[in-house]
């Protein structure tokens, strides 16, 4: 399935070139669930979970703190990871948009977060390289 991004941008709010400006800024970009049913990205003190064919508001979730740059769909898109720079990593239920846990955030500065294909790990990379979490038992961080 192939999906016209900024198509849905312009679906969902005009002009579209201010939303879009807002979801890619420089260091960040939208995150697409596995499926590329839905789209997220942050701006300011929330976060959009849009469907990626129309538009559509999905969720609007709410950090403790500001809003991360830094986001992951699990592979079944049930959650919602997301971390900025060196603050905690948030950990959403998609399907309802509560925050369900927080993990404590690494000393560096954050380049990257991903869910591991069984939902299982969570992975961060930052400038001194990788740290993983166990999500099931929010345990960690483990740097490699």
């Amino acid at each position: 399935m192939a999906t016209d991004f900024q198509g849905v941008f312009r679906a969902r709010l005009e002009p579209p070139e201010l939303l879009w400006e807002r979801a890619i800024r420089p260091g960040s970009g939208p995150a697409f669930s596995r499926d590329r049913r839905q789209v997220a990205f942050s701006e300011t003190n929330r976060v959009w979970v849009l469907n990626a064919e129309t538009g559509a508001t999905v969720r609007e979730l709410f950090p403790e703190g500001e809003a991360p740059i830094f986001l992951a769909f699990s592979l079944d898109s049930t959650r919602l990871v997301g971390t900025h720079r060196n603050q905690p990593v948030s950990v959403w239920r998609v399907t309802d948009g509560a925050l369900e846990f927080t993990l404590p955030g690494v000393e560096e500065h954050v380049t990257g977060v991903d869910v591991s294909p069984d939902g299982r790990t969570l992975a961060v990379s930052h400038h001194r390289g990788i740290s993983l979490w166990d999500l099931e038992n929010r345990q960690g961080p483990e740097d490699l």
